[in-house]
C-alpha cells in the first residue's frame, strides 16, 4: 500500500522518516506503531512546555522497503528514493514548513541536498532501543524536541 503522510497543511514541521512498516503499510498511515507511538508522546509532552505546534509526517519512501512479501523491513535505497522524489516535493509545497525534521541519519542522507534547512534527530525506534521513554535517555530526548518546539515557536511569532 501506498502511505504518502497525514498531518496538518500547512505545518509547522514537517517530519521525514525512512518509510512505513509492515504496519503502516497495512493501514496507510505513517507512523502508527510503537515508534509512531513514542513520536507522538514525546511531541505532547514537548508541547505542553514549548507549547503546541502542527506537524505532518511522511516518509522518504511511500512504500514499504522489504525485498520480499513477509520480510524484514530495510531502508530504502537510492534509487527508491529518487523515485519518490517528486511526491515528497510536492508535500513540502503544501506544507511549506518552518522546519524540516529527519527522523534518523537514513532521511538525512537521502534528503540533506533536497531540504539543506532540515535537522536531524534520532528516530523513535532508536530511541525505544535504549529504553525509550522510560529510558536513561528519556530526558535528553525530551529536551531536543522541547528546544525545537521552542524554536519553531519562535518562527511563528515573528
Amino acid at each position: 500500500m501506498v502511505v504518502i503522510g497525514e498531518g496538518f497543511s500547512p505545518a509547522d514541521i514537517l517530519f521525514i522518516g525512512e518509510g512505513p512498516g509492515k504496519t503502516e503499510n497495512i493501514y496507510g498511515r505513517p507512523f502508527i506503531g510503537s515508534a509512531g507511538k513514542t513520536l507522538r508522546e514525546i511531541l505532547a509532552q514537548a508541547g505542553a512546555e514549548a507549547g503546541s505546534v502542527t506537524c505532518f509526517i511522511t516518509n522518504v519512501v511511500a512504500c514499504r522497503p522489504c525485498d520480499k512479501i513477509n520480510s524484514k523491513n530495510r531502508p530504502p535505497t537510492d534509487d527508491e528514493a529518487w523515485a519518490c522524489f517528486p511526491r515528497l516535493e510536492k508535500i513540502y509545497t503544501l506544507v511549506r514548513p518552518k522546519a524540516v525534521i529527519f527522523l534518523g541519519r537514513v532521511p538525512e542522507r537521502l534528503c540533506k541536498k533536497a531540504f539543506p534547512e532540515g535537522r536531524y534527530i534520532e528516530h523513535p525506534a532508536s530511541f525505544e532501543r535504549k529504553g525509550g521513554l522510560a529510558g536513561p535517555h528519556y530526558r535528553g530526548y525530551r529536551q531536543t524536541f522541547v528546544d525545537l518546539l521552542r524554536e519553531v515557536n519562535h518562527v511563528r511569532a515573528d
